[in-house]
């Protein structure tokens, strides 16, 4: 793998002599604990079309694979312990998780076994604040080429994530850190520098279904330096530069596509009450590509993309509502970055003390930054976008206060728009579960 470039390094690793100068708050040992939280859920799951084989392609897999069907059933089983140690200015936790899918022996190349590991740190001083946050993950393609639109955690912000769409054999592997440090400057001015470097790797198949293309491994860095203006108690402005850098390569091969982005964004928030806030940001982004490795020698070409989003967030003790539309800059596995444009909508109310329902949606719309560059010679400066839209609706009873029941529906839409025409799958899928989510140990 190729690590993020010699400034962008040096820049992360100032972040650490900075965070020495701030000061601390001095912490009362009896105010600081640690807790454990223990969090299972299993149960079975029923999808029509799993490997979402496409209608142009639906007789080739009967011929490839007969006696693999289109419905399928599975049993799942997903565990997780939130571990943390808090004291009144430092806070640190750290939650392992897996997921385990497994199906009949029919469609036993369906099965998964996800692994996901998430470290978060933050630290609170006189000066400032500093923070980090880590996170792993091994997963099927399957997995995590398709975004949910139910978040794990509704608070955190929508995540920059794309995909090809394309089912395989194969896994990922996924290393994120994301470094912050925040100083106070006066009581209205906050100066913030945050940084993140993301490593994607696949362990590819020899034999891929329906010689499905490959993915390309990546890395992906950047970073951010944030001026915040805070006007009233009740809204801020803020200015942000941003630097970062996509680098995609094929094990084996020469091909490599380097993209080098630069931008500036403005943004605004308002708390219209105690439950309801909202965020307008906008700002413009110029992306510079250069690509090596293929037939005809090096190309390379530039472009100018807005980027920005609306945000909507109620919070009551009754309801959970996040709206966001945005356009941004994202990583995809065939190679290339995109512009990534999303409109997200997620709701969880509580109706009684027993049921709560939620429902999840998420339209984005995908086109590639400047032209595609394909190893493939066939596929060589051809332009890809893609449409994906999932819905996913869900009800739970609570029938103690540590276990519950529930179930989920969920249908995606996944459309290529490429050189040969329009490539399109639907799946559906059904989850009935159970969960249980321990009180937690305190110490």
């Amino acid at each position: 793998m190729t690590s993020p470039g010699p400034s962008l390094g040096r820049r992360l690793s100032a972040l650490l002599p900075a965070a020495i100068l701030l000061g601390s708050a001095p912490v009362t040992p009896a105010l600081a604990y640690w807790q454990l939280i223990p969090q299972v859920e299993g149960g079975i799951t029923f999808e029509n079309n799993p490997r979402y084989i496409t209608d142009e392609s639906e007789e080739l897999q009967e011929e490839v694979n007969p006696g693999i069907t289109d419905n399928v059933l599975g049993i799942y089983l997903d565990a997780r312990l939130e571990g943390s140690y808090k004291t009144p200015s430092s806070e640190v936790s750290l939650v392992p998780r897996i997921r385990q899918t497994n199906y009949l022996k029919a469609n036993q190349d369906l099965n998964d076994d996800d692994w996901y590991v998430d470290l978060v740190a933050a630290h609170s001083g006189l000066l400032g604040n500093i923070g980090l946050q880590a996170h792993y993950e091994e997963t099927g393609v399957r997995t995590s080429e398709f975004d949910s639109a139910i978040p794990d955690n509704p608070d955190d912000p929508p995540p920059v994530t794309s995909g090809s769409g394309r089912f395989s054999g194969d896994t990922q592997q996924t290393w994120t850190v994301q470094p912050s440090l925040s100083y106070q400057l006066s009581a209205r001015n906050q100066l913030s520098i945050a940084g993140q470097y993301a490593e994607t790797t696949y362990d590819q198949e020899q034999e891929t279904l329906l010689a499905s293309r490959s993915y390309l491994d990546y890395d992906y860095s950047s970073l951010d330096l944030t001026l915040r203006h805070v006007l009233t108690t009740k809204n801020s402005f803020s200015m942000t530069l941003t630097a970062g850098n996509f680098l995609a390569q094929e094990p084996g091969r020469p091909f490599e596509n380097s993209t080098d982005s630069f931008g500036i964004r403005g943004t605004y928030n308002q708390t219209f009450s105690e439950t309801l806030t909202g965020t307008v940001t906008v700002g413009v982004t110029r992306s510079s590509v250069d690509v090596s490795g293929i037939p005809g020698g090096t190309t390379n070409s530039e472009e100018r993309n807005f980027v920005g989003s609306i945000e909507l967030r109620k919070r009551s003790e009754s309801t959970t509502l996040n709206l966001s539309v945005s356009s941004q800059i994202a990583p995809r596995s065939d190679g290339t970055e995109v512009v990534q444009e999303q409109a997200r909508l997620y709701v969880d109310r509580v109706l009684t003390q027993k049921v709560t329902m939620n429902l999840g949606l998420l339209y984005s719309n995908e086109s590639a930054v400047g032209r595609v560059f394909q190893p493939d010679a066939s596929l060589l400066l051809a332009r890809q976008d893609r449409n994906y839209f999932t819905i996913e609706p869900g009800v739970s009873y609570r029938l103690t206060e540590t276990l519950s029941v529930y179930s989920r529906y969920t249908f995606s839409s996944n459309e290529n728009d490429v050189t040969t025409g329009k490539e399109q799958s639907t799946n559906n899928r059904l989850f009935f579960g159970v969960l249980y989510r321990g009180v937690g140990l305190r110490r």
